[in-house]
């Protein structure tokens, strides 16, 4: 009864551990955004598109570090695009949010077709290798928690990204370039976001599944918010 207890749980500790991934690492690159002072519910469209973007350059390389890369070179992209709508142009950024989510539904279901010629998945593509029981994704996402929480709570640069968020009047006379702080911050929620969609195609699974992201940017969010945009409390 003990050993069967404890495989049970074991078995949901891992199962756990293999959910949270692309949660935390979203909900990372959230903070980095929202620390920054830019919303960004775009986490679902660029978790999506990294997805995609790990399994296409994973399929084509035959190597799933290629992928991950590819993943991070798609999430930047989608998050550049929200970062000068809503920094340059003064987008209302729900509303960019909103737009590269929709964006990014119609454009990975649109190169499925388009490549591989069919609907619904991928063919196989070469994944991340497991270190002992979990893969590596999952060692990845606790590490950079930690990173993020150093960075952004004891090194000059974390304060300066946290001004911008929280005072961007009082930042700018201080001499901090306000609209690079947020760029930064939302290319590195681009970065993040990436690599929650690779743990998703090329990590959990090893094929990039039509619509696979399913609402894991928005609980990614609220993650965020409950950890109150600290990355140690989205651990939580």
């Amino acid at each position: 009864m003990t050993v069967a207890f404890g495989t049970i749980l074991l078995t949901f500790i891992m199962a756990t551990l293999r959910a949270t991934t692309p949660l935390l690492l979203a909900a990372l690159g959230g903070v980095f955004s929202e620390r920054a002072g830019v919303v960004n519910i775009a986490l679902e469209g660029i978790m999506l598109a990294g997805a995609w973007g790990a399994a296409y350059f994973s399929f084509i390389s035959g190597s799933a570090w290629i992928g991950l890369l590819g993943a991070v070179f798609i999430g930047v992209i989608m998050a550049g695009l929200h970062a000068v709508a809503s920094i340059k142009y003064y987008a209302d950024q729900v509303v960019s949010g909103t737009a590269i989510n929709l964006l990014a539904v119609g454009f990975t279901e649109f190169m499925l077709n388009r490549i591989w010629g069919q609907a619904g998945s991928s063919p196989e593509v070469a994944s991340l290798p497991n270190i002992g029981p979990l893969n590596f994704m999952i060692y990845l996402a606790f590490i950079l928690a930690i990173v993020s929480w150093v960075a952004l709570y004891r090194t000059p640069w974390g304060l300066r990204l946290r001004s911008v968020g929280e005072h961007p009047l009082a930042a700018d006379t201080l001499g901090i370039d306000v609209f690079k702080m947020r760029y930064a911050g939302v290319l590195l929620s681009g970065v993040l976001g990436g690599l929650a969609g690779a743990s998703l195609s090329i990590g959990l699974l090893s094929r990039f599944v039509d619509g696979m992201s399913a609402g894991k940017g928005f609980i990614a969010l609220a993650a965020m918010i409950f950890g109150k945009w600290n990355p140690l409390g989205a651990v939580g």
